[in-house]
């Protein structure tokens, strides 16, 4: 565990000093890959051992030289032996990030609980919890969770959520977690690609939902 650890943190500190020998900050760095910035600083601080697709959009985020792009892959050679989920959450978590990405439109109702494309870490974290017993394997299903979310960003889609006001309501932890996770709606909201209702309890609505529906994409 403790040789993991060390990969992990030289990995990050590899993209740490190429990050700042490109004058770039943590942000500016999410904005050219087009990945979040809680992404850039759990790399760089060993927390995340990142997707391949991460990388080349880190790769291209920093304009790499040949000479920097082989110290990097010569370094993930190492973290690339640590074993991940082919199958379980980190699994299912990358299957349904791919099916995100190729779709353009999405639109989710969800009447328990915020939407996977929506939710901030720690709230992820807390709703995968709830599925399996290894924290291990909980953290790194929901890193992959987070970091798929930078498909919010891109122009050219559409995305569309619709949630009771019991999602907004149901708490998965303490109070800093809800209040952490209504600001990111707020700001999420903002983005030209995103829609975002709730239905209130005082409306009436024509029929009581069963239950939240899944992601229909196009």
């Amino acid at each position: 565990m403790d040789d993991r650890r060390e990969r992990l943190r030289a990995l990050g500190a590899l993209i740490r000093r190429l990050r700042k020998s490109a004058d770039l900050t943590g942000k500016e760095l999410a904005a050219r890959a087009g990945v979040t910035q809680p992404t850039i600083s759990q790399i760089e601080t060993g927390q995340l051992l990142p997707l391949p697709e991460t990388v080349e959009r880190l790769v291209q985020g920093l304009s790499l030289s040949d000479a920097a792009r082989g110290e990097l892959d010569d370094l993930l050679g190492r973290p690339r032996e640590i074993p991940r989920l082919k199958g379980g959450l980190a699994g299912r978590e990358e299957a349904d990030v791919a099916r995100v990405r190729a779709a353009s439109r999405v639109y989710s109702f969800q009447t328990a609980m915020i939407p996977a494309l929506l939710q901030t870490a720690k709230y992820a974290r807390l709703a995968l919890l709830g599925g399996a017993g290894q924290e291990d394997a909980v953290s790194r299903a929901a890193a992959v969770r987070v970091e798929g979310q930078a498909v919010l960003f891109e122009e050219g889609r559409e995305f569309s959520f619709v949630l009771t006001e019991s999602a907004l309501r149901t708490w998965p932890g303490p109070v800093s977690v809800v209040d952490a996770q209504l600001d990111r709606l707020v700001q999420l909201s903002t983005l030209p690609t995103v829609r975002l209702g709730v239905v209130p309890w005082a409306v009436q609505v024509p029929r009581l939902p069963c239950t939240g529906s899944p992601s229909s994409m196009k």
